[in-house]
């Protein structure tokens, strides 16, 4: 394979972000392997170039990497992976089955056939989360903890695969005018049982996303094409490095910001409590060690850029209320390439978090 070629891995690949990407990839002259369950539903992408293939998610790893490892064959190996998959299930087991353990076994197939790629891109595992990766919806906890999780494996996973010079990012969108909430394209489902006690709180849900299908702000190309310049480093990204969680459309800024404020305020109001469970032993411990385990975790703060909603220990609510601040300097920089995705903006300017840390896949 040539150092300037890259060959994109994309699941999902049938509609929403999954879609948008693909095309975008394949007006940039790159290729693409092109995925879905239906391989009907990939017939406009082949039509534009891609190499389609059928794939669940949901099945077994090995049949997953036997699929992969043949395309990998006749295409070159992968140089980045776009896991889009995801539904909104109301059913646990399914929603987890497709979000995050399909998820986790594309990842186990790919890094393997990725390390051996040459080329001039970056190598990078993307993953889809959400802003629900940072917020709980009524009616919706089961596909936001999904989410959740994703952020969550994919700030652990950057640390494991950046000794083999390979990126993982986990890309976290607002609102896009997308299929998704459309009842009709089975991105979101209903579970067959529902309880009578939570009847008025459903039905107050399925009225806003049926209200909000088609009238979101983010443009789902504008997206893309912001994604793929992060991906490659190219158009508004150059000259950037690719973050480990990256916020798409005006919306996230404001979730992620009012999220990242309150975790502050808590911290304040608990102030005495959180600090008052070290134990003597402990605190004697530190000072002998010249604070070593605050040195450590500072060094990683690259990687662990996680929101916990309750810590427990001085050391924890230092760590936290460093960490949340850190994130709240840089939200105007985020700011500026998340507004730009919106439908009625038309340039992006950038200013990306840096990864670090070492070993998962």
């Amino acid at each position: 394979m040539s150092q300037n070629s890259a060959v994109w891995m994309i699941t999902g690949a049938s509609s929403g972000f999954g879609k948008a990407i693909s095309l975008e990839v394949l007006r940039r002259g790159h290729r693409v392997i092109a995925t879905a369950r239906n391989l009907e539903s990939l017939g406009e992408i082949k039509t534009m170039g891609a190499y389609t293939m059928s794939l669940d998610v949901t099945a077994s790893v090995s049949d997953i990497s036997e699929k992969i490892n043949a395309a990998v064959k006749e295409h070159g190996p992968i140089t980045h992976l776009v896991n889009s998959a995801g539904y909104m299930l109301e059913e646990v087991l399914g929603q987890f089955d497709t979000n995050l353990f399909g998820t986790i076994k594309v990842i186990q197939a790919v890094p393997p056939r990725m390390r051996e790629a040459v080329t001039d891109f970056p190598k990078v595992i993307a993953n889809f989360g959400s802003t629900a990766s940072w917020t709980g919806w009524p009616s919706s906890s089961v596909y936001c903890s999904s989410k959740w999780t994703i952020s969550g494996l994919t700030e652990g996973l950057a640390a494991e695969v950046a000794p083999f010079g390979i990126k993982a990012i986990v890309i976290e969108p607002g609102t896009f005018r997308t299929r998704f909430l459309g009842k009709a394209c089975g991105s979101r489902q209903s579970a067959g049982c529902h309880l009578p006690a939570y009847q008025k709180t459903r039905e107050t849900v399925n009225y806003y996303m049926d209200l909000t299908h088609n009238t979101q702000l983010g443009d789902a190309e504008k997206g893309a094409c912001a994604i793929v310049d992060v991906l490659t480093l190219t158009g508004v990204a150059k000259d950037k490095e690719i973050p480990v969680r990256l916020p798409i459309g005006s919306d996230s800024v404001e979730v992620i910001g009012t999220k990242c404020t309150g975790t502050i305020e808590l911290l304040g109001m608990w102030d005495a409590i959180i600090k008052s469970t070290d134990g003597k032993a402990s605190c004697e411990e530190d000072k002998r060690s010249g604070s070593g385990v605050r040195a450590s975790i500072t060094g990683c703060r690259g990687v662990l850029r996680r929101s916990s909603r309750f810590p427990v220990g001085e050391r924890g609510f230092q760590d936290l209320v460093d960490l949340e601040g850190e994130m709240l300097r840089r939200e105007a920089s985020v700011e500026r390439i998340s507004l730009g995705i919106d439908a009625e903006w038309s340039c992006l300017q950038m200013e990306v978090l840096s990864p670090g840390g070492r070993g998962l896949a």
